[in-house]
Order: structure tokens, then C-alpha cells, then sequence
């Protein structure tokens, strides 16, 4: 029985320039991670913010990372089915796109990992 799902999100490529680097930074630290490890713990580290947004009614703070962004590009990963199918609930409860929620979550990680 299949546990991951393979998925394809538009990214910009601000963001696919951030993930590439912090993915060099953290195989400098002799941690090898993959892209889509990389996207799950983004994701799963996110998912209590857009409760918690969720909870206080307070999307507005999420939807800036969901206007239309010029030149992005597709990044196909691997997730579990769990994380596929919060990521899609969220998206349907904050009425953001999937690949927003995605760079909404890359952001989140790297300001709260300062």
C-alpha cells in the first residue's frame, strides 16, 4: 500500500532559490535532506499556524503570500498522504491555493527559525 503521494506545486523562483540554499546550508551542517523532506517538516510546522489562524479568524495575515506571482515554476515532491490531505483541507478552509500554502510555509519556517 502506497503511503506517499507524489505532487506538483508552482513555486516562485525566489522560493525555489530559498529552498535550493537552505537545503546546501543544512548538507553543509552534514544534514542530508531531501526537497521533499525539506517541503513535509515546512508543511508540518505550518499546519499549527493555519489552525491557530484559523481559531482567531485572522487569515488576512496568511493571505499576503497568496496574490499572483510572475515567473514561478513547477517543483514536483514526494509527501505522505497525511500532509497531502491537511495541505488540501487548509486550502480549502483559508481558500488559498496549494502551492501559496506551500510558500506561505517555506516563509513561516524561515522566519521562525531566526
Amino acid at each position: 500500500m502506497k503511503t506517499h503521494k507524489k505532487v506538483t506545486y508552482t513555486l516562485d523562483e525566489d522560493t525555489l532559490l530559498h529552498i535550493d540554499i537552505t537545503i546546501l546550508i543544512l548538507f553543509g551542517e552534514g544534514k542530508m535532506i531531501s526537497k521533499s523532506a525539506y517541503i513535509k517538516n515546512c508543511l508540518i510546522n505550518s499546519f499549527d499556524i493555519f489552525e491557530k489562524e484559523i481559531e482567531e479568524e485572522n487569515i488576512e495575515k496568511l493571505s499576503r503570500w497568496s496574490k499572483k506571482y510572475e515567473g514561478t515554476k513547477p517543483m514536483t515532491v514526494t509527501l505522505p498522504f497525511e500532509v497531502v490531505e491537511k495541505l488540501d483541507f487548509y486550502s480549502q478552509v483559508l481558500k488559498m491555493k496549494k502551492s501559496h500554502l506551500v510558500m506561505c510555509s517555506v516563509l513561516l519556517n524561515e522566519e521562525y527559525s531566526k
